[in-house]
């Protein structure tokens, strides 16, 4: 299994996508935000990440049997070296008349489509902004797996979570920087702890402030609890945006697929054109790492950085 994982709106799903473009992988979106990790904390304990192993294994093997439409028909599909191109066409179709009957509230399934004898080499791909907590937990209970976290810059992250509050862009009506339930978490591991965290530290912030202590708390300790890990590598948004292809060869390389054709087309198709859609992964990607500049003010730049500078992955943007 190939581990996909992020904070939100740091290139995931373009990342994602990437790695459901080569014709021997199988891509699940987000699955865990369907089906929820009851039995997991979403910030596990590095003492307790031995003991849930189990459950670990017994979580992935339910949510790769999901196949809502979420999960299993995020566009663009691809061709597959398991199935065939009418085999993509039925499940387009499939696809369709998912999405039509859960609007109706009916559940759908979208079958894989594998032919018989055709999943021995197939790697599966969870692409995920909700487990970066539990990062440490899969990279060590998944046999074989290869983990990637990509990190944005966190003005970069949080300018495109606030652009996305102003357009509506998200499902939850309450800002990202008010989720008390998420930063009373954060207090409770020992990152927050080292740093003398409370919440009336936490309501006294301004609202980039809290967004900054959440992304690097969160990205800090999926770090330190792949920390050493050989089947981990950590990249960076800007560096995949400055040179998709090479980055692309690199981790594939890590996650030992081959790079190939269909791929080097998706990257090119993907950054040849400038979507205006929030949500869309085709954009140019030199606007994509310079729009915080812009969007930013110098004050709210200088609350972020002060924030996340003396962290691990603020380091790596210094």
């Amino acid at each position: 299994m190939i581990l996909v994982f992020g904070s939100p709106r740091s290139g995931t799903t373009w990342l994602g996508k990437i790695f459901d473009s080569h014709p021997e992988t199988l891509y699940r979106h987000e699955p865990d935000s369907v089906e929820r990790a009851t039995h997991i904390p979403l910030l596990v304990p590095p003492e307790r990440i031995d003991t849930l192993r189990d459950e670990a294994l017994d979580y992935v093997t339910r949510i790769s049997a999901i196949r809502t439409s979420k999960v299993s028909g995020k566009s663009p599909l691809f061709i597959k070296s398991y199935n065939t191109k009418l085999t993509l066409y039925v499940k387009k179709m499939m696809i369709i008349r998912a999405k039509l009957m859960e609007r109706l509230g009916a559940s759908a399934s979208i079958p894989d489509l594998i032919g018989r004898g055709n999943d021995r080499k197939i790697r599966l791909v969870w692409k995920s902004i909700e487990s970066v907590g539990r990062l440490g937990l899969f990279a060590r209970a998944l046999p074989g797996c290869r983990a990637i976290l990509i990190l944005r810059h966190p003005c970069g992250h949080i300018a495109s979570i606030l652009r996305g509050e102003t357009l509506g862009g998200f499902q939850s009506r309450d800002p990202a920087s008010e989720d008390y339930g998420i930063l009373e978490l954060l207090l409770a591991t020992e990152l927050a702890r080292s740093r003398n965290l409370d919440m009336a530290a936490f309501r006294a912030m301004s609202p980039v402030e809290r967004l900054a202590w959440r992304w690097m708390l969160f990205n800090e300790k999926a770090m330190a609890d792949t920390a050493m890990l050989e089947n981990f590598c950590t990249i960076r948004y800007e560096d995949l945006c400055a040179n998709p292809e090479a980055v692309g060869r690199s981790l594939f390389n890590f996650a030992g697929l081959s790079w190939n054709k269909q791929t080097r087309d998706f990257i090119r198709m993907s950054t040849e054109r400038d979507s205006a859609s929030y949500h869309s992964m085709f954009k140019n990607p030199a606007r994509s790492v310079s729009k915080w500049r812009d969007e930013l003010s110098r004050t709210d730049i200088e609350s972020i950085c002060n924030v996340t500078r003396n962290s691990l992955p603020g380091r790596l943007f210094l």
